[in-house]
């Protein structure tokens, strides 16, 4: 299995924000013990906002890893990424604990996102 996520915190006096990155695998069966993985780690995180983000390597809505994932952490909205030339997957995801604390998502697809890598980025608006 491969890498599963980076846990980055920030503390805001008073205020305390959990970040996570992850990169899923491509395999059905590795994606879903990435995101149980994931999942349980999320369960133990203790603070005002945690943000989730990554590429899932999934792009249908009903697989096992995306019902897992939006069981627990709610429907996230789906911004097409992938590939960047033509972006027609919605791979990359974010989310927030609480849902409220996201206002917007969006790609930013230019000139130079479409050639910078094979994905666009993925921007939120989170309301801290």
């Amino acid at each position: 299995m491969a890498g599963l996520f980076t846990v980055g915190s920030v503390v805001m006096i008073p205020f305390t924000a959990m970040i996570i990155t992850t990169h899923f695998g491509l395999e059905g069966k590795e994606r879903y013990a990435q995101a149980s993985c994931l999942l349980s780690h999320i369960e133990q995180i203790n603070s005002d906002i945690t943000i989730v983000s990554g590429d899932l390597n999934t792009w249908c809505r009903f697989d096992k890893t995306s019902t897992n994932i939006n069981t627990r952490l709610g429907t996230s909205p789906r911004k097409p990424s992938f590939p960047s030339m033509h972006p027609l997957l919605a791979l990359d995801r974010i989310w927030t604990l609480p849902e409220s604390r996201l206002m917007k998502i969006y790609a930013v697809h230019n000139n130079k996102t479409r050639i910078a890598s094979d994905h666009l980025p993925v921007v939120a608006e989170i309301k801290l």
